[in-house]
């Protein structure tokens, strides 16, 4: 996959995380399912932020789901405000981290040609 691509997915996820009146909780799973579960290849992210997306992906898999609802429901159902917060807010600072490579390798080309 591309870096533009995985900017996308992220720039998706943000938005879904920032245009609903659901509860935190219901905006990650939803973020997680309309967009996080796409990135799931290493090369989705440069090998110095795979880490922090692994980590995002595993605090929002984490518990076993234990009917037909999933893991990410059963685990984002189970998380308090804050914890919900602090995984959305991973969400929003790697999409940043993202769009700022991705401009600076954009500029690098620009510069180069």
């Amino acid at each position: 996959m591309s870096l533009n691509y995985t900017r996308e997915k992220l720039y998706s996820a943000v938005e879904i995380l920032a245009s609903s009146n659901e509860s935190i909780q219901d905006r990650l799973h939803s973020a997680y399912i309309n967009a996080l579960i796409r990135l799931h290849e290493p090369n989705d992210f440069p090998e110095e932020l795979r880490e922090e997306f692994n980590e995002i992906n595993k605090r929002l898999t984490e518990i076993q789901a234990t009917s037909n609802e999933g893991s990410v429901q059963a685990t984002t159902t189970k998380m308090s405000e804050e914890e919900a917060g602090n995984v959305a807010e991973k969400i929003v600072t790697l999409y940043d981290q993202i769009a700022r490579k991705l401009g600076a390798m954009e500029s690098q080309t620009i510069l180069s040609v």
